[in-house]
């Protein structure tokens, strides 16, 4: 609070106090935005996962090993979802708030009439667009992978997810995990195809 106080004084002092505020207020936007929809994406998920538990497991060694995590963790799993919810909020959030200065140069990008020769773009799309696109493909990727991890831990707790057993998977663990790897190809698959742009900037 105290460095906000004092960056609002100085802005002040030098009649740029718009600037200040359009800082302060993309980063708040970053922050609620980003945070919020990775941290809903991770609680769906965690739901998704535990509503997809077996109704019925057999009774063999490792499912009744697991019983003893599954009666301790059950008592406390709204409350667990709900705080790891929180927790990844803040966290990534205050991540996103951090990329405002990538996000306005993308926001205000102009061209500058002279197009690259290998891919016939504007140059304002390697230093305005190409940054901002990367930085979001990071973030959702990051969510996905939070994500993943959440679901396949609630799915092995309840017997979704049996290595040790013949049938080593559930059906709902399955179509969801897939779902979210298929999700997390398809993000890597839109970063390789920025690799290609990246190269026009390398040395």
């Amino acid at each position: 609070l105290a460095g906000i106080w004092t960056d609002k004084l100085w802005f002040d002092s030098v009649e740029f106090n718009s600037v200040f505020t359009t800082t302060l207020v993309t980063q708040g936007l970053l922050f609620v935005t980003v945070g919020g929809l990775t941290s809903l994406l991770f609680v769906v998920n965690l739901q998704w996962a535990y509503r997809g538990r077996p109704a019925f497991l057999p009774s063999t060694p490792d499912v009744e090993a697991l019983n003893q995590y599954r009666n301790a963790f059950e008592p406390v799993r709204r409350t667990a979802t709900v705080v790891a919810g929180i927790v990844l909020f803040f966290f990534v959030g205050t991540g996103a708030a951090q990329s405002w200065g990538t996000y306005l140069l993308w926001r205000n990008g102009q061209p500058f009439g002279v197009a690259d020769p290998q891919f016939g773009m504007d140059i304002s799309f390697f230093t305005f667009t190409l940054p901002w696109l990367r930085t979001l493909l990071s973030f959702i990727s990051a969510a996905i992978v939070l994500s993943a991890i959440a679901a396949a831990a609630i799915h092995y707790i309840y017997g979704g997810l049996r290595p040790q057993s013949g049938e080593r998977t559930s059906v709902a663990a399955r179509r969801q995990l897939s779902i979210l790897g298929g999700a997390y190809l398809l993000v890597r698959a839109g970063s390789l195809w920025l690799d290609r742009y990246d190269l026009v900037t390398k040395d």
